[in-house]
């Protein structure tokens, strides 16, 4: 059950065992989208495995300029800056996508589908999305992760389409320890 329904940088690395990935957080209260602000980050290489959430999102995206809307502290909005990558971006959208699937499928009890490139679906009802955005410096990404958690009810738009885990599950979760069962995972599968 949630304690408290704001992010707390200190719960979400508490138990995170990692050297890179979510080492450094930063948490907003509102922003436009995490993207946007792990995009100025990304230049700095130092900023490397620099994980920003926020609780809520006026303009989250998807793939395409899909619009992502979530209410207050009811999804996890997270972007990921790595700076220093050897792969292509297809790999970690794959990588990222099996992490969030099998963590998201795990916690809800079913088993998740990805539906490539950035959907992961639960009950075929879309419950989270990864956007991956190539910096114009080779090998530089953002990885924006989506995950429809607490949220009760969605737009007109998306209402037979989504879904999310308190829904599958009747249950309501802890957003802090959900990334870092998250992180953990794509940890291992990296």
């Amino acid at each position: 059950m949630i304690e408290n329904d704001l992010l707390d940088p200190d719960k979400i690395i508490a138990n995170l065992n990692t050297k890179r990935i979510g080492k450094k957080i930063l948490v907003y209260n509102s922003t436009s989208s995490t993207n946007d602000i792990a995009v100025e980050y990304a230049t700095n290489k130092r900023n490397d495995g620099l994980a920003i959430f926020a609780e809520e999102q006026a303009a989250g995206r998807g793939r395409a300029g899909a619009k992502w809307i979530s209410g207050r502290a009811d999804s996890i909005l997270c972007s990921i800056v790595l700076t220093k990558t050897q792969c292509s971006a297809e790999l970690l959208s794959l990588t990222l996508a099996v992490a969030v699937a099998e963590a998201v499928g795990e916690i809800g009890g079913k088993s998740a589908k990805i539906k490539w490139p950035n959907d992961i679906l639960l009950n075929n009802k879309k419950i989270a999305g990864i956007l991956i955005e190539t910096m114009p410096i080779t090998n530089i990404y953002v990885i924006g992760v989506g995950i429809n958690v607490n949220q009760q009810t969605f737009s007109t738009e998306t209402s037979g389409i989504a879904t999310s885990l308190c829904i599958e599950t009747g249950k309501t979760f802890d957003l802090n320890n959900l990334f870092e069962e998250i992180i953990q995972m794509f940890l291992i599968k990296w």
